[in-house]
C-alpha cells in the first residue's frame, strides 16, 4: 500500500479514536528543567542550573514529539551544532568549526577514541544510535578534557540509554525503503535494572547525479564503466545491540556497533565501495560510600574497533584498493568525591589508558603493478591522567570552581612500516618534546531570583591522527552565559570567544600513479560567537523553542577564510498538542561555507600554492514535520516527513569528496511508525 494513503487512513481514523492519554504533553515545565540532575559535566551529580558549563538537555518526550529519526537530525536541532558529509564520514561542527573532537558518551562511559596517531577512523559509528534508545541527550558546550582528557575538544555529548523501565518495539518504513527496527526489554533484576537495547536503521542513502556535482570537465573525463548517479548505490545500514545493568553500586555494559555504507573514494566509483566499521565496547563501574560523603567509583573500559573497506573501485576499472585499520584500548579510572552540607564538592582522579594494536593497511593496485603499499603498526602507547575540581559557595548566590588535570604523554611513537610489494621495511620515531600537558577549568556563578550568570574559562588539548607530529593541538575558551527561567518561558543567552592553535592540515592529490601528501600544525583560528536560544509554552497544548548562533572564525595564519564554518544557524520548533497527537513542526537553518583549502605543488615545480576544493555551499531551509497519535497506552503512531518541501542543499567538497559544486543532501523522506510498549 502507498505509504501516503496508509498514513492519511490513519489519520482520519485518529481524529474518531478514543484513547487514554496518561502522558503530558511536556514532562517538564521549563522551570523545572533546570532543576534536572546531571552528572556527567563534572562527573558530580549537580542541578542543571548549578553546573559551571553551558549545557543544553533534550528528554525522551522531546525526542519523541519532535519526530527525530536519527541521533544525527536530533545534534542537528540542537543550538551551535551544524553537520556536515561527505558519503565517509558525518562531521560535527561546533562553535564555528568541525576541526576538533567531541567526547561521546554513553550513560556516562567514554566511547573509543575517535582520533589515534596514524589512524583516519571515522565518527560516524558513534553516532550510530537508534533514536528509540534514547532516554535523554546532555550536551555540553567548550573544553571539556579537565573532566574527560583527549578528545573532549570543543565539547561532550552524553546519551543516556538506560533510565526508561518500560519495554518496547518499533518499526518505521519510509517511501524510499529505508527502514528501522528496534525492541527494548527492561526488566528488574534482584536490585538493579537490566536494559537491552537492540536496533538497526537503515537509509536510501544520497541520490545526487554526478553532473550535477562534478565540473563539467571532470564529468567528461569519466570513464564510461563509472557510475552516473548516486542514487541507488549509497545505501548505509547501522546496527546497535547493548546490554545494561544498573543498580546503586555497579553498573555494567557491553555493546555492539555496525555500520555499513558505500562511499566516494576521491574518484567517481566503477563498482560498490563498500565499507564497513564495527566497534565492541565493554564496560564495569563499582560505586562505594566511604562515609562522611565521600564517595568512590571505580571504572574499567575495553574496546575495539575496526574500519574495513575490502576492495575500493574508482578512477580506472583496473585500479584497485582496500584499507583496514584496527585499534584498541583498555582504560582505568579511580575517582573520589565529595560534598560538604556546606555547598562544596570536590573530586579527586586518576585514569590510565594504554592503546593497543592500532595498525594501518593499505594497498593500491593499478592493474599491472601495485603504486602504494603500506601496512602501519603504531607502537602501544600509555597515558596517564591526575585530575581535580572544586566548587564552592563564597556568597548565597555566588559560586566558583576550578578544576585542573595533568596528562602525562609517551616520550615517543613508533610507527613500523612494511611495505611487502616493494621489499622494505622501516622504523619511525616520533619524540615528545613536552611530555607534560596541563588543562584548567574556572568558572565563576552568580544566581539571582530567576537569573543565572556563567563566566566560564578553560582550556583543552587534542591528539592528532598524523604519526609525524607530536604535539597535540590545543584551544583556550571564555564564554559568558545570562539565563532566566519562568514556569512558561525561558530565555538563554551567550558570548564566547576560542583560540585555537596548532591546528592540523594535511594535503592530499592523485597525480594519476601516485597519491601526494604532506602534514603541518601551522594552523592558528580564532573564533567570537553570539548564540541565543528562547522557549515559550503558550498553553497548555502550544510550544515554541528557538534558537540563534552567530559565529565567525578567523584563520590568522592565512589571508584565506576556513572551510566549513556557517557565520548563522537558527532552529525554530513549534509544537501542538490536541488531544491524543502532538504536531509538530521544525525549521533549521545553516549559513553558507566555503569548502577547506589545501597547500598543492600544482606543477611539481617547489611553488606550492593554495586553492580551494570546490565551490561554496549555498546557505539552506531544511523544515521537517511530524505528527504523533497515542492509540492507547501502549500503541503510537507516528507519521514524519524530512525535508519536507524537498529542499536541494549542498555539503562543500573535501579531501575525500572532491565533487567540485558540493555533494547533494538527502531528499524528501516520508517515515511511518508503530511503537508498542510493554
Amino acid at each position: 500500500m502507498n505509504i501516503k494513503r496508509l498514513s492519511l487512513v490513519i489519520f482520519l481514523i485518529s481524529n474518531y479514536a478514543h484513547a487514554s492519554a496518561t502522558d503530558d504533553f511536556f514532562d517538564l515545565s521549563l522551570n523545572e528543567l533546570m532543576n534536572l540532575k546531571v552528572e556527567s559535566a563534572t562527573k558530580i551529580e549537580q542541578l542543571l542550573s548549578e553546573i559551571p558549563a553551558h549545557v543544553t538537555i533534550l528528554t525522551r518526550k522531546e525526542i519523541e514529539n519532535s519526530g527525530y529519526t536519527s541521533l544525527i537530525q536530533a545534534l542537528q536541532h540542537i543550538s551551535g551544532i551544524y553537520i556536515e558529509e561527505d558519503t565517509e564520514e558525518v562531521f560535527i561542527g561546533m562553535r564555528g568549526t568541525i576541526n576538533g573532537g567531541i567526547q561521546f558518551l554513553i550513560n556516562g562511559v567514554p566511547r573509543h577514541p575517535s582520533l589515534q596517531k596514524g589512524l583516519s577512523t571515522v565518527e560516524i559509528n558513534r553516532l550510530n544510535i537508534p533514536i528509540k534508545a534514547i532516554d535523554r541527550i546532555e550536551v555540553v558546550r567548550g573544553p571539556m578534557s579537565v573532566t574527560y582528557g583527549n578528545n573532549a575538544f570543543q565539547g561532550m555529548v552524553n546519551i543516556i540509554t538506560n533510565e526508561s523501565d518500560i519495554s518496547s518495539a518499533m518499526v518505521s518504513y519510509s517511501d524510499k525503503s529505508s527502514h528501522d527496527i528496534f525492541l527494548r526489554h527492561s526488566a528488574k533484576v534482584s536490585t538493579g535494572q537490566l536494559t537491552i537495547n537492540a536496533g538497526q536503521h537503515s537509509e536510501y542513502g544520497f541520490e545526487g547525479h554526478y553532473k550535477d556535482m562534478m565540473s563539467a570537465s571532470a564529468y567528461a573525463a569519466l570513464p564510461i564503466e563509472s557510475q552516473k548517479t548516486m542514487k541507488g548505490n549509497f545505501g548505509r545500514t547501522f546496527d546497535y545491540s547493548e546490554f545494561n545493568y544498573n543498580d546503586n553500586r555497579l553498573t555494567a555494559s557491553l555493546l555492539y556497533q555496525k555500520s555499513q555504507y558505500n562511499i566516494y573514494p576521491t574518484y567517481v566509483p566503477i563498482n560498490d565501495n563498500k565499507l564497513s566499521n564495527e566497534t565492541w565496547q565493554s564496560s564495569l563501574q563499582y560505586r562505594y560510600d566511604l562515609g562522611n560523603s565521600l564517595k568512590s567509583q571505580t571504572s574499567i573500559i575495553l574496546s575495539e574497533e575496526k574500519y574495513n573497506i575490502d576492495s575500493l573501485s574508482f578512477a580506472t576499472p583496473l585500479l584497485r584498493d582496500y584499507q583496514k585499520q584496527v585499534s584498541s584500548k583498555i582504560e582505568l579510572e579511580q575517582t573520589l568525591t565529595k560534598v560538604t552540607p556546606e555547598d562544596t564538592s570536590l573530586l579527586f582522579g586518576y585514569r590510565y589508558r594504554k592503546s593497543f594494536d592500532l595498525t594501518n593497511d593499505a594497498e593500491i593496485y593499478n592493474g599491472t603493478e601495485y603504486i602504494f603499499d603500506n601496512d602501519i603498526k603504531i607502537s602501544d602507547t600509555e597515558y596517564h591522567d591526575i585530575f581535580a575540581q572544586s566548587q564552592s559557595k563564597i556568597h548565597d548566590d555566588l559560586e566558583v570552581m576550578i578544576g585542573v588535570r595533568y596528562t602525562y604523554l609517551p616520550n615517543r611513537y613508533y610507527a613500523n612500516t612494511i611495505k611487502d610489494k616493494f621489499n622494505s621495511a622501516s622504523t619511525d620515531v616520533l619524540y615528545t618534546e613536552d611530555r607534560n600537558l596541563f588543562n584548567y577549568r574556572a568558572a565563576l556563578l552568580y544566581h539571582r531570583d530567576n537569573h543565572e550568570f556563567k563566566l566560564l574559562h578553560g582550556t583543552a588539548s587534542q591528539d592528532v591522527e598524523s604519526s609525524s607530529i607530536s604535539e597535540p593541538k590545543k584551544i583556550q575558551t571564555t564564554e559568558f552565559v545570562h539565563s532566566f527561567n519562568a514556569d512558561n518561558w525561558s530565555l538563554s543567552h551567550s558570548i564566547f570567544y576560542n583560540l585555537t592553535e596548532s591546528v592540523l592540515r594535511r594535503s592530499l592529490s592523485f597525480d594519476g600513479s601516485n597519491f601526494i601528501t604532506a602534514t603541518n600544525n601551522d594552523g592558528k583560528w580564532e573564533t567570537l560567537g553570539y548564540e541565543a536560544n528562547l522557549a515559550l509554552s503558550y498553553s497548555q497544548d502550544w510550544r515554541f523553542e528557538g534558537s540563534l548562533t552567530l559565529q565567525n572564525t578567523d584563520d590568522l595564519t592565512s589571508v584565506l577564510d576556513i572551510g566549513y564554518s556557517p557565520e548563522t544557524l537558527i532552529n525554530l520548533k513549534a509544537f501542538y498538542n490536541s488531544g491524543n497527537n502532538t504536531y509538530a513542526l521544525l525549521g533549521n537553518y545553516v549559513g553558507s561555507r566555503k569548502s577547506d583549502w589545501e597547500y598543492v605543488d600544482t606543477n611539481n615545480d617547489q611553488v606550492i600554492e593554495t586553492i580551494r576544493l570546490g565551490q561554496s555551499a549555498d546557505a539552506y531551509w531544511l523544515l521537517n514535520a511530524s505528527w504523533l497519535h497515542r492509540a492507547s497506552e501502549e500503541f503510537k503512531l507516528q507519521l514524519k516527513i524530512n525535508n519536507l518541501l524537498d529542499e536541494e542543499y549542498r555539503y562543500p567538497a573535501n579531501e575525500l569528496s572532491d565533487l567540485e559544486q558540493g555533494l547533494i543532501g538527502y531528499g524528501r523522506q516520508i517515515y511511518f511508525s508503530v511503537e508498542y510498549s510493554f
